[in-house]
């Protein structure tokens, strides 16, 4: 590659919870300066092979990746993964049965609305999911489309939330069924902005997991959590990853283009893989 070249490796597409198709996406992310992303959607691969064939016709590389939603007592914990085989056998089964488990789950919370008195129909909400897995934001959606909220925050304080009435758990595979499941479909595991979602003794556990990167470079990382994790990558081994973690430009995050990594960030990832593969 010649001259700068600028690497965004946590970006969203509506193949979950993101506003645009993947080959929309990739179109952004060459008008905002990008020459390499990664596609890595909640629990879904699936948009993947649509990005790359944008990219190879705009000339923007697309990376394979995903973040898997785990959980560690209680609590989330996200696993990115990178330059896995997304074609894999096992990893598209275990992310399929994921869809599967959320449908259920989207009925029961639709089940539970409407013996409150809350109305809607699971072919809407599905509807408002399109192509990506079916969470509690498109339900909330719904609900603000038939006029029962204002706003997504009022449908998770009134029905959705954790503490509210229409809530049901979802199910989670553990962290290191995460980084298992990544790992035998040839990628790298990476955990997912963890100065907001573990704290470094979690972090720590996680290694011993088996992890073998951290994202070091998020939006709601400030100076000092990125110092801090990119010294505790450097003593580990670890490769440093990070993005902006784009969900669209009316999702009320981080934009395309707001964080840029150099290269040097995919060519260590890449050597990586190329370590892992000749071990």
């Amino acid at each position: 590659m010649v001259g700068e070249v600028f690497c965004d490796l946590h970006v969203h597409t509506n193949y979950s919870d993101g506003e645009y198709p993947p080959r929309e996406v990739v179109r952004r992310a060459a008008r905002a300066g990008l020459s390499v992303i990664a596609i890595t959607d909640h629990d879904n691969i699936l948009g993947i092979e649509e990005a790359i064939e944008e990219g190879e016709a705009i000339g923007i590389s697309v990376l394979p990746g995903v973040e898997l939603s785990a959980e560690d007592n209680g609590n989330d914990i996200h696993i990115l993964g990178y330059l896995f085989d997304h074609r894999n056998g096992e990893l598209r089964d275990t992310l399929e049965f994921f869809r599967e488990e959320r449908l259920k789950r989207a009925k029961t919370i639709v089940e539970k609305l409407r013996g409150m008195g809350v109305f809607l129909e699971i072919e809407e909400v599905l509807e408002e999911a399109g192509h990506g897995a079916v969470g509690r934001p498109h339900i909330a959606h719904v609900l603000i489309k038939r006029g029962y909220v204002a706003t997504v925050r009022e449908a998770f304080e009134n029905y959705l939330g954790y503490e509210s009435p229409a809530y049901v758990p979802k199910f989670k595979m553990t962290v290191k069924d995460a980084i298992d499941l990544i790992k035998k479909a040839g990628g790298i595991p990476v955990i997912a902005h963890p100065g907001i979602s573990a704290p470094p003794h979690k972090v720590m556990e996680f290694i011993e997991l088996g992890l073998l990167g951290i994202e070091v470079w998020h939006p709601e990382h400030d100076e000092d959590t990125v110092a801090f994790y990119s010294k505790v990558a450097d003593k580990h081994g670890l490769v440093k990853t990070g993005g902006s973690d784009y969900h669209g430009e009316h999702k009320g995050r981080a934009n395309l283009g707001q964080i840029k990594l150099p290269y040097k960030v995919v060519r260590d990832l890449l050597e990586l893989k190329e370590k892992l593969r000749a071990s």
